[in-house]
Order: C-alpha cells, then structure tokens, then sequence
C-alpha cells in the first residue's frame, strides 16, 4: 500500500489536483447529460446505443473523478474517501438527477463526494465545505430549474462542484489567519 505524505497540502498541488478530477468530472456531467438527451429525444423507442453508451462512458468516469481527487491530494484514507465520494454522489445526487434535474443532481452528487475525497487539512471544516456546497447547488438550481440563465447553469454545474470545496477550505484559511491577526 502507498504510504500519503504527512506534510501539509501545497495550495498548488490541491488546485492542479481539483483542475484535473474537474475534467475528469466534466467528461461524466456532460455524457450523462447527452445520454439522457437523447434518451428523451427517443421517447417510446428501445433507448439507442449512442445515448446507452454516453450513459455508460460517464457513469464509469463518476469513480475517477473521485480517485483522482482522493489520491491526487494524498488523502491517507483514498479508497474509503472514494467510495463515501461516491455513495454521497448515488444516494444523494443521482435521485435528485433522476427525478428533479439533472444538472443540480450532479451538482450536489459531486459537490458532495469532494467533501471527503480531498484530504481533510487540521484547519479545513468539513462544516465549511457543507455550506458551500450546499449554496453551490443553490445558485445552480435557481440558474437551472428556473430556466433564468440555464446554460451558464449547467456549465457551472459541471465544472465547479469541486473548486467549490476547494474554496470553501481557501475561505476558511483566510477566515482563521484574519482570527489569529486580530487576537
């Protein structure tokens, strides 16, 4: 088994890290999102082998968004954070995907999954990273469901769910450094 570093995570290495699950996680959005296109566009009819494919290329590459995540920011429990990642992302988000809309679905499914996939710093709040999440998928559902700008929306949905996390550690930093100066 690979032995993580005890060191403290670079801000670089954890937003190179964020940068590449987010393409990784892009990839699955957006072939679940065509999947589910183009299963609509074919009401009635078998679903086709493109839109079962694009359903299976991204349910596949849910996982290693998660891995990447999970192991590219040394998390001493990867494999256990990856499979809490993605039982947030099936029991939470896929409903929600599934039965209200898929784009706040996958929001929330991925947003959630990145809580315990990026590795937890002494000074990072899985409280903090909690609400930012939850005000993320907020702004995507008014964004989206709504219909007031549903393609910035959607674009949002899939490329921010995990900077959002990422950021939530950063504000919390910041928030506590500005603590330590006034006292």
């Amino acid at each position: 088994m690979a032995e993580t570093d005890a060191r403290s995570l670079s801000p670089r290495r954890k937003w190179v890290t964020v940068g590449a699950a987010t393409v990784v996680e892009a990839v699955a959005f957006w072939s679940i999102i065509i999947g589910m296109a183009r299963a609509t566009a074919e009401e009635g009819a078998e679903v086709s082998g493109s839109a079962a494919g694009a359903f299976a290329l991204g349910f596949a590459l849910v996982p290693f968004a998660f891995l990447v995540l999970a192991f590219g920011t040394n998390n001493p429990r990867a494999p256990g954070a990856t499979l809490r990642a993605m039982g947030f992302w099936a029991v939470l988000g896929l409903p929600l995907m599934i039965f209200v809309e898929p784009a706040t679905g996958m929001a929330l499914g991925f947003g959630l999954g990145a809580i315990p996939a990026i590795r937890l710093e002494p000074e990072d709040s899985w409280r903090a990273r909690l609400w930012w999440v939850v005000a993320f998928v907020g702004y995507v559902f008014v964004l989206v469901y709504t219909e007031v700008a549903a393609g910035p929306g959607a674009l949002s949905a899939s490329l921010l769910p995990f900077a959002t996390v990422a950021f939530a550690d950063w504000a919390s930093e910041q928030m506590r450094e500005g603590r330590e100066q006034q006292a």
